[in-house]
């Protein structure tokens, strides 16, 4: 019995939160990052003899020494396999933020290996992160000092790094 008015009590209190659809924040933050040679052949498919042996993230705002960030391997609906960054990295506020309008920034290295060897190729990439009471979205990233991406409302976030 008890347990029964201890349920009953849990479902008004959190049918009374009085927060609509409207009240919660959008987040909008998986970026799929997708790496082709100038021939737009897919070097993240190993059937491909291009391929990388291996593409890694690595957060270079992290604390200790480039900690790996996690993206996951997918294929889209065409076969093209890409990467699907979620989150993982550091995000640190932005100077030029305000109280109803934070930037942040991710600062990540993209290493390419194309054997199993040590040795990698590096670029960087920044995503830019636009945080209001609205939305938390990724707004832009810039790989290797270009911007490759500017945030079009309504649109998944999709890059292509061309190597």
């Amino acid at each position: 019995m008890k347990f029964l008015k201890l349920l009953g009590l849990l479902i008004f209190v959190f049918s009374c939160r009085g927060e609509s659809v409207d009240d919660l924040q959008k987040i909008d933050q998986i970026l799929h990052i997708y790496i082709k040679n100038s021939a737009g052949a897919d070097l993240l498919n190993n059937k491909n003899t291009e391929s990388f042996y291996s593409v890694e993230l690595k957060d270079l705002a992290a604390d200790r020494d480039r900690v790996s960030v996690s993206a996951n391997s997918k294929t889209d609906g065409d076969g093209t396999k890409f990467l699907e960054y979620i989150a993982g990295a550091n995000r640190i506020l932005q100077p030029n933020s305000t109280d109803a309008h934070q930037i942040y920034k991710s600062d990540i290295a993209v290493q390419y290996k194309t054997s199993d060897s040590a040795t990698a190729e590096e670029d960087r990439m920044e995503i830019f992160y636009d945080n209001t009471p609205q939305v938390f979205q990724i707004n832009s990233v810039i790989y290797n000092n270009v911007k490759i991406f500017q945030k079009v409302e309504g649109q998944p976030n999709i890059i292509t790094i061309v190597k």
